[in-house]
């Protein structure tokens, strides 16, 4: 459960520094084939044309703020093992996949109610 608070707060961050970075995000993410822990469909892959196109490569193993950010797993700069590391990945997508899902819904929302 603390793991799932810290994973969800990590993706807030990612979500308000794509907000800044890249505006209107959220449309151009593909739900059925986001996936994190690939570098074509994570979150940065998908908006960037892959990860290596991202403003976090070079950085190797991986940039500390992008696992910050949400869009990399700690577990593998730690090299904590790859079970460890596939469960990470696994809670990331499902945060995306969930913060997106409630932002597509709350613009849904306000276009029906005209707050948009």
């Amino acid at each position: 459960m603390a793991e799932d608070v810290r994973i969800a707060a990590r993706v807030q961050r990612g979500a308000r520094w794509l907000d800044e970075n890249r505006p209107g995000w959220v449309g151009d993410i593909d739900l059925i084939t986001l996936d994190v822990h690939d570098p074509e469909h994570c979150v940065v892959g998908q908006l960037y044309g892959g990860w290596d196109e991202s403003p976090f490569y070079p950085a190797e193993p991986a940039d500390p703020k992008a696992v910050d950010l949400g869009f990399f797993a700690l577990a593998e700069i730690e090299a904590r093992g790859s079970g460890a590391m596939q469960a990470e990945y696994r809670l990331l997508t499902e945060a995306w996949g969930d913060l997106i899902e409630r932002r597509i819904a709350e613009r849904i929302a306000a276009e029906v109610t005209g707050d948009a």
